[in-house]
């Protein structure tokens, strides 16, 4: 994966509840920040700091209906699934 790859890699699928409707969840790596990666940099906002990837050089986001969560990314899978399941969605991941 580079770091142009900006689809990333889908590592983990499930389905979530909009108003009853099931929708498609994934958890995606990486192999950079993703916003970060996408911040401008002459808009007159401070210097950010990019997350730091793990060991595999990686981070992990969650991605529901092919839109990337603006959240802070996740260092391994079970973390970015864990998130999904305390939320109110009624995430089912496949095994």
């Amino acid at each position: 994966m580079a770091l142009d790859d900006y689809d990333g890699e889908t590592v983990a699928t499930g389905q979530w509840l909009y108003d009853g409707l099931p929708k498609r969840i994934e958890v995606v790596a990486f192999d950079c920040d993703y916003f970060f990666e996408r911040m401008p940099t002459d808009d007159g906002r401070e210097m950010q700091v990019a997350y730091p990837l793990n060991a595999e050089g990686r981070l992990y986001y969650l991605r529901p209906e092919g839109d990337v969560l603006p959240l802070k990314p996740f260092t391994n899978i079970a973390d970015a699934k864990q998130y999904a399941l305390e939320q109110p969605w009624s995430v089912t991941w496949k095994e």
